[in-house]
């Protein structure tokens, strides 16, 4: 049986438990539909993959494991793709989860009935303990703060349709933690999308992109893809969006004083300073 719905997990050194966690929340999942799980392993030398696969035989969903070096998540994801053979394809780190035990049985009639020439389905991602994080609009919405503002996706709550990556040949391995909203922002600056109004993932807080120590890394990639895909408003619009998110993030998230103050004195300034001037600097640009 052709599995309607394929999953796919990158792995490299993870904690053995979030793995298992993982495995369990795809194997859980109510459904009356075939599904597969794939995990692609970096090589890993805290564990054997092969260990955790065999434990977790009894459940029947993982297909298809490896584990053999590669230079980043996006080439573990795109060896997860050319082994795969669901019509839809989800990304879970490991650590990552479903919302709920029906979670694809939910959304599993709304991928049957999304036309042909629509490649993505979205849903809400959730950060632990249940924050929304991410794409809680519908698309009619949404779709204008990824086209004008640069909004991103979490990866965990977006369903691609398999064709999406016979057109594109996968994820662009010169990234390292931004891959996924670069295939996202080729798909759709000019396609449709469908959304969904539920949960579909929770991903721990601290993923990769979330680290301090690759903001340089994250800042780089960014300005490569707002330069790829031209945002409707400027690059210098996404700056002043990104900067209020930051501040709503630091302002929610935490309650200490010291974070606040820095939230209030540095953030706030910056966008009443550093986005007019950048403003000016685009229209000089593009006169020139």
């Amino acid at each position: 049986m052709i599995p309607e719905i394929s999953v796919i997990t990158a792995t490299y050194e993870a904690d053995v438990d979030a793995i298992q966690a993982t495995i369990d929340s795809v194997a859980s999942q109510n459904r009356g539909f075939a599904i597969e799980h794939l995990i692609i392993d970096g090589g890993s030398k805290t564990f054997d993959i092969k260990d955790i696969v065999e434990h977790n035989e009894h459940y029947g969903t993982i297909t298809y494991w490896v584990s053999e070096p590669d230079n980043n998540v996006y080439e573990a994801f795109n060896k997860g793709i050319k082994a795969a053979s669901g019509k839809w394809i989800v990304f879970l780190g490991a650590g990552d989860s479903f919302a709920s035990n029906d979670t694809l049985k939910r959304v599993f009639p709304i991928l049957n009935e999304t036309p042909d020439d629509i490649r993505v389905v979205y849903g809400q991602a959730l950060s632990e303990p249940n924050i929304l994080i991410n794409q809680n609009e519908d698309w009619s919405v949404y779709k204008t703060k990824v086209r004008r503002d640069g909004f991103f996706f979490a990866h965990q709550a977006v369903f691609h349709r398999s064709t999406l990556f016979e057109e594109y040949g996968g994820f662009d391995e010169s990234f390292r933690i931004l891959g996924d909203n670069e295939l996202l922002r080729r798909e759709l600056m000019t396609r449709e999308a469908v959304s969904v109004n539920f949960p579909i993932a929770i991903q721990p807080f601290g993923g990769l992109s979330s680290c301090p120590k690759m903001l340089p890394c994250f800042l780089s990639e960014a300005t490569r893809i707002y330069r790829r895909y031209p945002l409707e408003a400027g690059f210098h619009h996404r700056i002043y969006v990104g900067t209020k998110q930051l501040i709503e993030f630091f302002e929610t998230r935490f309650s200490s004083r010291f974070i606040r103050f820095l939230s209030w004195f540095y953030l706030r300034p910056f966008i009443v300073i550093w986005s007019p001037v950048q403003a000016l600097k685009e229209f000089v640009r593009k006169r020139d």
